[in-house]
C-alpha cells in the first residue's frame, strides 16, 4: 500500500473519530434535568406570586373602600386602572423569581405586514374555537352543578368605560402580559426546546387569567404568540399581535355597542314591525352598520386565519435547543416540579372559584 493511500486512510479514520458524538454522563443529565426543572418550577411559582400578590391587592383596596367610603365611586370609576396598575406591581413581584435565572433569548428575525396580519388573523381563527370550547365547557359545567355560571370577561367589557378598555385592555395588558409570560419565561426556558418554552409559558399564561371560560383560547392564542416570539425573538411583535387582538375581540366590539339601552327596548317594545325599521335606521343606523361591518370582518379575519393555519401547517418547526436531554426527559422536567403543579393547582381552584 502507498504512503499517499495510508495518508488519507489515517484522515478519514480521524474524521471519523472526531465526528463520533460524545454521549453525556449519567452525572450530566441528571445536572441538566435538576437544572431544567429549578427553571421551570420558578417560572410557576412566579406566576403563582403575581396572582397572589395581584388577590392580596385586591383585597386590600376592598378594604380601603370600605374604610373611605367617601371615595368608592370614584374608585369604581377608575376600577379597570387601578386593577392594571395592580397587575402590573404583581408582575414585578412574580419577577423576582425568576429575572436572575439563566437566560439565551431567541434570535431576532424581522417580519412583514403581510406576515403580521395573517398571524393576527390565525390569532383570532384559534380564540374563536377557544372561545366555542370554554363556552360549551361553562354550559357543561351548569349542567352537572345546577349552579349559574356566567363568563367575568363578558360582563365586564360591557361595563366599562371605552377609554379605560382602550387604555387598559388594548395598551397597558399587552405590555404588562408580554413582558413576563414571552419575554421573561421563554428567555429562561427556550434553552431546553420551544415546545418545552410555548407550550409550558402558554400554559402559565391561560391559567394566569383564573377563567374557566376563557382558558382555553388564551392557551391556544398563548401557543401563536410564543411560537412567534420564538422565531422573531422581538418583543415588540407580540405585543402588537396582543394589542391588536384585544382591540378587535374586545376594545371595538364594546365600544361600539356602548350604549344599547334605547336600542334593546325598541327592539322589545310592541311597535309594528313595519314601522321599527325605519325607527331602527334613523336612530341607530350608524351602529347597526358598524356592527354588521365588525361581524363580517371578524368572519374574514377566522376564515383567512384558518386558510393560513392549513396551508403552513407543515412548514412548522420547533428547534430542540442545547439540552442533553431528550423529549421525553424534558417533558418530565418541564410538568414534574414543584413550581409548575402548585401553579395549576392553585390557579385552577382560583378559576373555579371566580366561575361560581
Amino acid at each position: 500500500m502507498s504512503e499517499e493511500i495510508k495518508d488519507i486512510r489515517n484522515e478519514y479514520s480521524e474524521q471519523i473519530i472526531d465526528d463520533t458524538p460524545v454521549l453525556p454522563t449519567p452525572e450530566e443529565i441528571a445536572a441538566e434535568k435538576k437544572a431544567m426543572k429549578r427553571v421551570f418550577s420558578r417560572c410557576g411559582w412566579a406566576t403563582l406570586l403575581l396572582v397572589g400578590s395581584a388577590l392580596v391587592m385586591s383585597i386590600i383596596l376592598g378594604v380601603v373602600m370600605g374604610i373611605f367610603g367617601n371615595y368608592i365611586e370614584m374608585i369604581q370609576s377608575n376600577l379597570l386602572y387601578i386593577n392594571e396598575v395592580m397587575v402590573g406591581l404583581a408582575c414585578l413581584i412574580g419577577a423576582l423569581l425568576i429575572v436572575k435565572l439563566p437566560k439565551s433569548a431567541p434570535k431576532t428575525n424581522s417580519i412583514g405586514v403581510k406576515a403580521f396580519f395573517a398571524l393576527l388573523s390565525v390569532s383570532i381563527a384559534v380564540s374563536t374555537v377557544g372561545n366555542i370550547i370554554g363556552t360549551r365547557w361553562l354550559l357543561l359545567l351548569e349542567l352537572f352543578t345546577g349552579a349559574s355560571t356566567e363568563n367575568q370577561i363578558t360582563s365586564v367589557l360591557t361595563d366599562m368605560d371605552a377609554w379605560q378598555l382602550i387604555i387598559c385592555a388594548g395598551i397597558l395588558a399587552p405590555i404588562i402580559e408580554e413582558l413576563f409570560f414571552r419575554k421573561l419565561i421563554i428567555d429562561r426556558m427556550i434553552k431546553y426546546g420551544e415546545v418545552a418554552a410555548i407550550l409550558s409559558s402558554a400554559v402559565l399564561f391561560g391559567l394566569f387569567h383564573q377563567n374557566l371560560a376563557q382558558f382555553f383560547y388564551t392557551f391556544g392564542v398563548g401557543l401563536i404568540w410564543g411560537y412567534v416570539y420564538c422565531k422573531t425573538g422581538s418583543y415588540k411583535v407580540v405585543v402588537l399581535l396582543h394589542m391588536a387582538f384585544n382591540f378587535i375581540g374586545g376594545v371595538l366590539p364594546s365600544v361600539i355597542l356602548t350604549d344599547t339601552t334605547g336600542l334593546a327596548e325598541l327592539l322589545n317594545s310592541t311597535t309594528e314591525f313595519s314601522e321599527l325599521i325605519p325607527i331602527l335606521f334613523a336612530e341607530y343606523g350608524l351602529l347597526i352598520l358598524a356592527y354588521i361591518i365588525y361581524i363580517f370582518g371578524s368572519l374574514a379575519l377566522n376564515i383567512g386565519g384558518i386558510a393560513v393555519v392549513l396551508m403552513n401547517v407543515k412548514k412548522i418547526k420547533l428547534e430542540r435547543g442545547d439540552s442533553i436531554l431528550t423529549a421525553q426527559e424534558k417533558k418530565h422536567a418541564a410538568m414534574r416540579n414543584s413550581g409548575m403543579i402548585a401553579a395549576a393547582i392553585g390557579l385552577m381552584i382560583l378559576s373555579i372559584i371566580a366561575v361560581f
